[in-house]
């Protein structure tokens, strides 16, 4: 069987993320991010523990996974995309992602890891692939 693809009915439902479980890629991603805004963490934890995802998509050029944010948790101010300087080394792909974390009125709506390189993530299981979170694009050499 490939790799899950949400947008191709699966036969193994066991492969289909939890709607309500951020994948540890995802998870790693958003603590990176958090840490990079520490005046903003811990508003950012707060809307993280009670988001919802509506929906997860691999467009074969990286992945977006959409969020719905009680509209209390709301940061007081807009915020340009939150991501200056994160990545992961993932298996089966070259030269990684990269990710922003995009806010919408004031909470968390997408996060969007995008490929680094011009690469295919189509196969990629973003919920099993193993990865490592840096602060690079590429590694030292």
């Amino acid at each position: 069987m490939s790799a899950y693809d949400p947008l191709r009915p699966s036969d193994d439902l066991t492969k289909v993320p939890s709607m309500n479980t951020l994948t540890p890629l995802e998870n790693a991603a958003l603590t990176a991010i958090f840490n990079e805004t520490p005046e903003l963490a811990a508003e950012l934890e707060e809307q993280r523990k009670a988001a919802e995802i509506i929906s997860r998509e691999n467009d074969r050029g990286g992945f977006f996974t959409y969020f719905s944010v009680p509209e209390r948790l709301a940061l007081s101010e807009e915020y340009l995309p939150l991501g200056d300087n994160v990545y992961a080394a993932v298996e089966g792909l070259e030269y990684g992602l990269g990710f922003l974390l995009i806010i919408r009125d004031g909470r968390m709506h997408v996060l969007d890891g995008y490929t680094i390189g011009v690469e295919d993530t189509g196969p990629i299981d973003f919920e099993t692939a193993a990865f490592k979170v840096r602060d690079t694009p590429f590694e030292d050499e």
